[in-house]
């Protein structure tokens, strides 16, 4: 079954499955090689196995070619002016280097998308210092966040508590995961929460 995603690029080549959630990674330049294809590679099995409800992760960004700071180069599938927020159930917003791009991560355009798809009851999952752009755009109010400390660049901390207050007795928002560090359990979240038990166990076998 085939499922039209609004500006979906022909020449992309995606696997498209009607009936699996839709994860849109946001890229900026700059961006961290290794926890942007640790989405692709993770959920992109997801495509193979049928015992496990399948994945679509889709990429975009505000460049016909993002950079990662490692030297990784990806063509977006969907440019970001032509996709729907409300074609996805979730939002990947990996880390970067601020040195090398990264500061678009804080444009208002992202804050909306981020605003959409969590108003939709979608799930955003970030890594590093990808949880700051959520930060900017008041997701955390009230919520507790890490962070990446050591920013050459910015003052992450000060940046994040401007909008969470990181008080232990506020319940915690379960659409809203900070993978700290790139492994099946950080990236899993989205999956336990939308296809359950079992897919999570077969990644731990896999992995």
């Amino acid at each position: 079954m085939k499922k039209k995603i609004a500006g979906l690029k022909p020449e992309a080549g995606k696997m498209i499955k009607g009936d699996a959630m839709n994860i849109l990674l946001f890229l900026t330049q700059g961006f961290e090689d290794l926890e942007a294809v640790s989405v692709i590679d993770i959920f992109g099995w997801t495509q193979y196995r049928e015992h496990i409800p399948a994945v679509n992760v889709l990429t975009t960004g505000f460049h016909p070619t993002v950079a990662g700071r490692f030297g990784l180069k990806i063509s977006p599938d969907i440019p970001f002016n032509d996709l729907d927020p409300s074609d996805f159930q979730a939002l990947v917003l990996p880390g970067g280097f601020h040195s090398h791009g990264f500061d678009e991560a804080y444009d208002s355009r992202i804050h909306a998308i981020a605003r959409s798809i969590h108003q939709n009851n979608g799930f955003i999952a970030t890594m590093c210092v990808g949880v700051l752009p959520i930060a900017d755009a008041g997701l955390l109010e009230g919520k507790k966040a890490t962070t990446y400390p050591y920013s050459r660049y910015h003052d992450n901390f000060t940046r994040e508590r401007k909008e969470s207050t990181l008080k232990e007795h506020e319940k915690k928002d379960t659409q809203i995961a900070h993978i700290t560090n790139v492994t099946y359990n950080g990236l899993g979240y989205l999956v336990y929460h939308k296809k359950g038990l079992a897919a999570i166990r077969y990644m731990r076998q896999q992995l």
